[in-house]
């Protein structure tokens, strides 16, 4: 497969969320996981997530791909992608 350059940048801004994301799973506390906080909660529905996690390829049916990308380990993965290649494209000046 030949990506673009914005591609590889996307993917490793993606994959390098998910590697954050296990970090945070990794040192949550019995004690955090039970807590009402917000980011304990998020940290907790990653780490439930992680434990039950969809996947899909190119040979899965539309509900598989539809049950993988609404995981919230998937849409925070994305959404911080998003954001950290816009700034990185604006700083840079368009250019890659």
């Amino acid at each position: 497969m030949d990506w673009s350059a914005e591609e590889c940048v996307r993917v490793c801004l993606h994959e390098a969320y998910h590697a954050y994301q296990h970090v945070c799973v990794d040192s949550l506390s019995p004690k955090q996981e039970k807590s009402n906080l917000k980011m304990f909660e998020e940290v907790s529905e990653w780490k439930y997530e992680f434990e039950h996690y969809r996947s899909a390829s190119g040979d899965s049916v539309w509900w598989e791909y539809a049950e993988y990308l609404n995981q919230e380990v998937e849409k925070s993965a994305r959404s911080y992608a998003e954001m950290e290649w816009e700034k990185y494209f604006y700083e840079s000046g368009g250019s890659l």
